[in-house]
């Protein structure tokens, strides 16, 4: 796993986790801010089939939310908040990439800051240089060995004999090097309105396919089992003199200065900077545990289900989000400011009422004031009532009630209509001026 921060000089900035397992599929999640602001973030993975999906959500656009599909060298399909756009290869796209608009025609959306496809074009091509510039050793293939400053790498296949070195390197620049051009040839499609971005991954991706294929090859080429490639045997790969054979199955080492650390994800470790966990991977020293999960720095308390947390955010036995606060400890309720209702957090659609201490979410309809009116009751005039609003309650002859307009009397079976009055002479609605005895 190797995790990438670039920066351009306007100040967007690019977080991005990317994740390499030993089947060949690759996952980015990311996090784009701008002006120190939240921008988008989202997710693409491309499988080792070669399936590629992505999302793209983000935060202070007309738009929202993006989805992409598909599999290498087929029509893409993507969605806008719900808007189909036609499904498109990659060749289409990069002939024509101011053509896309939605299914039924109409352009897609422009961002609200016109420089923003010129920042994102930029923080691609960071991206591309930055991972070209990693160990690659998250593939458990690259004959690069891994970095031992962060948490523990997953066992990598190589070979380090002096008669090998030359034509490893030869190898590996060659990968960096088709890995960096992938990039910066697909750069440019992040500029394109609302999918810019979850294109451009998904032409990295298909990119990045011939690399791979091409540094195996290349590899296959400089390796020979039982030679000086092989100094050490680990399963059907090699070893380095000074390695440890972590995985014989998958015929994955652990660097010199790195112990193997057993466990359904089996990883290399270093002993001074990490602590082994149950589940084969490494926890800095420093840092807390949950269980088997290996908390963040500032993540320093674990709830009683066993969540990593910090501080501020306890909620009892939950975790409060970074736009929620808590509002009741006891049973965990995290619940945004504006919803807050006492030990409750109200649903859209619903209004806090009552005294505090007292306080209840009421469907908005039935909220008068402090009080929740109850089911079937309106707030009429600030107060509760079977009668809607601009009615009231007229009694009847017979002793029961109906809901009249405001001003109007009854019979025994309706309101009286307009321009007539109950007459209890006859026991009926009508003219005022022939309720009279004869």
């Amino acid at each position: 796993m190797d995790t990438l921060s670039v920066q351009t000089p306007s100040g967007s900035r690019l977080d991005d986790t990317r994740t390499m397992a030993a089947d060949g599929s690759v996952k980015d999640a990311f996090v784009i801010t701008r002006s120190g602001h939240p921008f988008a973030s989202g997710s693409f993975t491309h499988a080792a089939d070669g399936t590629l999906s992505g999302t793209l959500d983000y935060q202070s656009e007309s738009f929202h939310h993006v989805t992409l599909s598909g599999s290498d060298g087929q029509p893409l399909s993507m969605v806008v908040d719900g808007r189909a756009v036609p499904a498109t290869t990659l060749d289409q796209i990069k002939a024509a990439p101011t053509g896309i608009k939605f299914a039924d025609g109409t352009a897609l959306p422009a961002y609200a800051d016109p420089a923003t496809g010129a920042d994102l074009v930029a923080l691609f091509g960071q991206m591309g240089k930055g991972f070209s510039q990693c160990s690659g050793t998250s593939t458990g293939q690259s004959g690069s060995k891994p970095s031992l400053s962060i948490q523990s790498v997953p066992g990598h296949v190589d070979n380090f004999t002096n008669d090998c070195d030359n034509c490893k390197a030869l190898c590996v620049g060659v990968f960096y090097g088709c890995i960096a051009g992938a990039a910066a040839g697909c750069a440019g499609l992040a500029a394109i309105p609302v999918i810019g971005w979850a294109i451009a991954l998904a032409c990295d991706a298909a990119g990045d396919i011939g690399c791979a294929a091409a540094l195996l090859a290349c590899k296959g080429s400089c390796s020979g089992a039982g030679g000086a490639c092989c100094p050490k045997a680990c399963g059907n790969a090699c070893c380095a003199a000074s390695e440890t054979c972590l995985d014989t199955a998958a015929g994955t080492c652990c660097s010199a200065g790195t112990l193997p650390c057993l466990g359904p994800n089996p990883s290399c470790y270093d002993p001074k900077t990490e602590k082994c966990m149950p589940t084969g991977q490494g926890c800095p020293v420093a840092n807390n545990t949950c269980g088997n999960t290996c908390c963040a720095s500032d993540q320093g308390t674990c709830t009683t289900t066993g969540t990593c947390c910090a501080q501020a955010s306890l909620c009892g036995p939950n975790c409060c989000g970074p736009f929620s606060t808590c509002i009741d400890p006891s049973v965990g309720t995290c619940c945004e400011p504006s919803q807050a209702c006492g030990k409750n957090c109200c649903a859209q659609g619903t209004t806090c009422t009552g005294l505090v201490g007292q306080q209840e979410c009421c469907p908005s309809e039935r909220a008068c004031g402090d009080t929740c009116c109850g089911a079937g009751e309106y707030c009429n005039a600030g107060v509760c009532s079977t009668c809607a609003p601009g009615t009231s309650t007229c009694q009847v002859p017979n002793g029961q009630a109906m809901c009249c307009p405001n001003g109007v009397t009854c019979d025994h079976t309706q309101c009286c209509p307009t321009g007539t009055a109950y007459c209890s002479i006859f026991g009926d609605c009508r003219d005022p001026n022939l309720c009279y005895l004869p």
